[in-house]
């Protein structure tokens, strides 16, 4: 169960609906909260690499020393408020904000090594990047992270109260899906589907396989074999139920192993309101 919960704290709205979603998390696992913030790698660090041709060679970097000092003064008054953030959502369920300086996926991966779960945003809220795909640190955090890695929803505070759903094809991502959705599941007796897409033939082996483990757990589980295209299929039973949680694996058989990182499912993670669950390792 989810004792050790890692969340990514950026200042964006998401970050701190998945603070609410870890807090209401623990309540129930007596778990404890571990908060990051990533002061991320400035032009301070890019004067100090050697000069490249992009640079030119004979020409030294002149940086505004005030312009450093905003800067770094901006990082330190962002650490100040997400602490306060941190303690007073988490409370006596926190172990502590960590502020770091460094390549923000690379920390996170890092962190990932000591955690049962990473809670984090969608996207780059706070950046001014477009919106209609995933950041860049989002699609490195679901293929690399070694723990579990919950997207919140637009309600993390129900989040657990069901119904979830999983996408499920037999794959070892799924399968480690399908053993951390169906243990959530069992907080609050969630009510669970297990989709599977494709001919009859496999998906009826897959959701026997899925049955044989859910079993028993004595949940209120539904089996449903589909024919389709999976993404198209995955994202139209999503939409049409109001499922609280979805599960996913990030790496699954041929026609589901971008199912998290193809343009379909990416537009499925940032528009519909749920919030997902995805396993890679």
């Amino acid at each position: 169960m989810f004792k050790n919960i890692l969340v990514f704290l950026d200042g964006g709205e998401e970050s701190q609906r998945g603070l609410s979603a870890a807090t209401s998390l623990v309540q129930q696992t007596g778990g404890r909260i571990r908060g990051l913030f990533v002061k991320k790698l400035e032009i301070a660090e890019i004067a100090l690499m050697p000069p490249g041709p992009d640079l030119g060679a004979g020409s030294p970097v002149v940086i505004d020393p005030e312009l450093l000092a905003s800067m770094e003064a901006e990082q330190e008054a962002a650490a100040r408020r997400l602490a306060e953030l941190f303690a007073t959502v988490a409370g006596p369920l926190a172990s502590g904000l960590e502020v770091v300086r460094g390549d923000v996926v690379e920390e996170l991966v890092q962190a990932s090594h000591t955690a049962d779960l990473v809670v984090m945003g969608r996207n780059r809220l706070a950046s001014g990047d477009r919106t209609d795909w995933l950041s860049e640190i989002t699609r490195s955090v679901l293929k690399r992270s070694w723990a579990p890695v919950l997207l919140p929803g637009s309600d993390p505070e129900q989040m657990l109260a069901g119904p979830f759903l999983l996408a499920y094809d037999a794959s070892p991502a799924a399968n480690r899906t399908l053993r951390q959705l169906t243990r959530l599941a069992t907080l609050n007796q969630a009510p669970l589907t297990v989709l599977s897409v494709g001919p009859p033939e496999t998906t009826t082996a897959f959701l026997e396989e899925a049955r044989s483990y859910v079993c028993p757990y004595n949940l209120n589980v539904s089996f449903e074999p589909r024919e389709g295209k999976p993404r198209e299929v995955i994202q139209s039973v999503a939409g049409e139920r109001r499922f609280s949680l979805i599960g996913l694996g990030a790496h699954g058989h041929s026609k589901l192993k971008d199912v998290v990182l193809g343009t379909t499912a990416e537009k499925m993670l940032l528009h519909l309101p749920q919030a997902f669950l995805i396993c890679a390792r």
